[in-house]
């Protein structure tokens, strides 16, 4: 059984802690800009995916389509200009948390998470909503990018 996404982040955000606690890399010092920005991604990232799953819910559909339970092809709010702002949300808050960490070791979990979730979410989401919608999620596939 895989992850769910959301235990994927906490998983990897906890990761990114213990890195930067036993073999900080690179250590760069407070700076006035360091919180700010990576509290703003932390929680701009979080509202995206929150506004992702309000989307979903608003069109009643599952949040995990899986085979045959996608019951709409959600495009708009959030949709029209990534075909996953939630891990797209998700992987946002993960670099605000490397930013305020404060060491380049942390950054190593940004990429994990990504390569992860493309490979156990995504790729599968993407045939089970082929499957499901044909033409239309091939023309909303050809619109929209992957990730932004």
């Amino acid at each position: 059984m895989k992850p769910l996404p959301p235990v994927l982040y906490l998983a990897v955000a906890g990761g990114m802690v213990v890195l930067d606690r036993v073999a900080p890399l690179v250590v760069w010092g407070p700076g006035p800009w360091r919180a700010p920005l990576g509290a703003g991604l932390v929680v701009a990232g979080l509202a995206l995916m929150v506004y992702g799953i309000v989307t979903f819910r608003r069109r009643r559909t599952p949040l995990v389509p899986g085979e045959g339970r996608a019951t709409s092809l959600v495009t708009g709010g959030p949709f029209r200009f990534s075909r996953n702002p939630m891990y797209l949300g998700l992987s946002a808050a993960l670099v605000g948390e490397a930013v305020l960490l404060g060491s380049l070791t942390p950054w190593v979990g940004v990429p994990v998470f990504v390569l992860v979730v493309t490979r156990l979410w995504i790729v599968p989401e993407e045939h089970w909503l082929s499957a499901s919608f044909g033409d239309e999620y091939a023309r909303y596939r050809a619109l929209v990018r992957r990730w932004f």
